[in-house]
């Protein structure tokens, strides 16, 4: 007999945890990502739990390689990210705030109340909030010079630079030779910033994804685009 999937709900899986599922009638296979320690899994329609089964079992290595620890956020733990870094600290009696300051010079503290469970959905939406403006304020120092500089070594130049703040789409290329590199690329290493952006002025001259546009890539990458595409695959961005 053919298990058809219906409707929304959770399983538990004996790598990945508790993993909710909803099916959606406009989906077109099966999408899953991590939010606050839950796996979320996009189903589409008429999926069976066999294709099910299938899915998640071809997903496992990527999954399990982005998988975020018990707690994304942890109070006392620096987080570098290359020129810049910030730490949570716990105050007391902070109550439900959560703000951010500059200590020193690219140097951030994320304040919250000692107390918090920083398990809480609340608390790790409220300092992924905090990161984001972080990212936001850092943003034009260090893609902006660095975008400008791996464009003019490749040869090719956007009409402009922009910025964005998507976390899934970390950049895209317009037909008007506009380019906008998300503020998050950030906490990610340079050489994965450099690659999304090698990526980005590929698409001035190919504005697909064809043979002739990864051959393009990848020469802007030095024969590196599937080695750095897979290495931000499995590239964790501390936000939610």
């Amino acid at each position: 007999m053919i298990r058809y999937i219906r409707g929304s709900g959770f399983f538990e899986h004996d790598r990945l945890g508790q993993v909710r599922f909803v099916v959606r009638s406009t989906a077109r296979r099966f999408v899953a990502r991590w939010k606050g320690g839950i796996l979320h899994l996009t189903v589409p329609p008429m999926a069976t739990v066999a294709d099910l089964d299938n899915a998640v079992r071809q997903m496992l290595p990527r999954l399990l390689a982005r998988k975020p620890r018990k707690s994304l956020y942890e109070i006392n733990r620096e987080m570098v990210f290359g020129s810049f870094s910030v730490v949570i600290v716990g105050k007391p009696a902070y109550g439900h705030r959560c703000t951010l300051h500059e200590t020193s010079h690219r140097r951030f503290e994320i304040r919250i109340d000692i107390s918090a469970d920083m398990e809480s959905p609340d608390v790790t939406a409220a300092i992924s909030r905090m990161m984001k403006r972080l990212a936001a304020y850092v943003a034009p120092h260090i893609l902006f010079p660095q975008a400008g500089a791996v464009a003019a070594r490749v040869g090719v130049k956007p009409a402009e630079w922009q910025l964005s703040s998507g976390r899934k789409v970390l950049g895209r290329c317009n037909s008007r030779g506009v380019i906008a590199l998300s503020s998050v690329l950030v906490f990610l290493p340079e050489e994965l910033r450099e690659y999304v952006i090698c990526h980005e002025l590929a698409h001035l001259d190919e504005m697909n994804h064809s043979p002739r546009f990864h051959a393009l890539c990848d020469k802007y990458c030095r024969g590196r685009e599937r080695q750095l595409e897979a290495a931000l695959k499995a590239a964790v961005i501390p936000i939610v």
